[in-house]
C-alpha cells in the first residue's frame, strides 16, 4: 500500500484523529502509562523501542518501558536517565587525565559525505584501548563512539588536575615558609656576628 501524493491527490494518515494535519499523524492514547506513543518492536524477541510524549509533554524514549531519556519540550535539549534507582555497579573512576593525555584529535572526511566536510574528533580503533567503555560496535561491526561521554571524562580530568595544582601550591608554600625560616636564621646570626664584631673592635680600641 502506498499512500502519500501531493495536491488533491495527496493522502494523510490519522491514528487515533480523523483529521491528520500531516503524512502521518498519531493521537497518542493518553499521557501516561506504557500503551502510549509510537513501538518499534523486534520479530525475533519482545525487545522494543517507545517513543512517546509525557505529561509534561517532553518528548520521551522508552526501551522495554523503562525510560532512558527524554527530549525537552521547551528547549529541545535531551536528558538521559541517570538516577541511581537505574544504576547498580557504581565504582569511582581514577587516573582520567593521565588517559586523556593519550586521546589524538583528529581531522577527518567520512567517505560517505557527498559534501566531504573537513570534520574534528577522535578515531573509534584509537580510542578503544584507551577508553573502552565509550565504544560501541554496531551490529555491521563499525565502532561508534559516544561523545556526550566525553564531557564527563572532562570534569574528571580538571578535578585530577587540580589536586595537583592544590598539591604543587601546598609545596610551594612550604617551600616559602621553609626559606623564611633560613632567612630569619641567618638574619638572627648576622645580629649575633655583628655584636662579636663589635666587642672585638672594642677589645682591640
Amino acid at each position: 500500500m502506498v499512500l502519500g501524493g501531493t495536491g488533491s491527490d495527496q493522502v494523510k494518515v490519522g491514528i487515533g484523529t480523523s483529521t491528520p494535519a500531516t503524512d502521518l499523524d498519531i493521537k497518542q492514547d493518553d499521557a501516561s502509562g506504557n500503551e502510549r506513543g509510537l513501538k518499534l518492536e523486534r520479530a525475533d524477541n519482545t525487545d522494543d523501542w517507545r517513543m512517546f510524549i509525557g505529561a509534561s509533554s517532553d518528548l520521551g524514549l522508552a526501551f522495554n518501558n523503562v525510560t532512558v531519556g527524554v527530549f525537552n519540550s521547551g528547549t529541545g535539549v535531551y536528558t538521559a536517565s541517570s538516577d541511581i534507582r537505574l544504576k547498580k555497579d557504581i565504582e569511582p573512576l581514577s587516573n582520567v587525565l593521565q588517559k586523556i593525555m593519550l586521546l589524538e584529535l583528529r581531522s577527518y572526511r567520512f567517505i560517505a559525505d557527498a559534501k566531504q566536510q573537513k570534520t574534528l574528533g577522535f578515531v573509534a580503533q584509537e580510542v578503544k584501548p584507551i577508553f573502552p567503555e565509550i565504544v560501541n560496535e554496531r551490529e555491521d561491526g563499525y565502532l561508534g563512539l559516544a561523545y556526550d561521554e566525553f564531557g564527563v571524562l572532562a570534569i574528571q580530568a580538571i578535578k585530577e588536575q587540580q589536586v595537583m595544582i592544590n598539591e604543587q601550591q601546598k609545596l610551594n608554600t612550604q617551600q616559602q615558609t621553609t626559606i623564611q625560616t633560613l632567612q630569619n636564621t641567618l638574619a638572627q646570626q648576622q645580629i649575633v656576628i655583628d655584636k662579636l664584631l663589635s666587642r672585638v673592635l672594642a677589645l682591640e680600641n
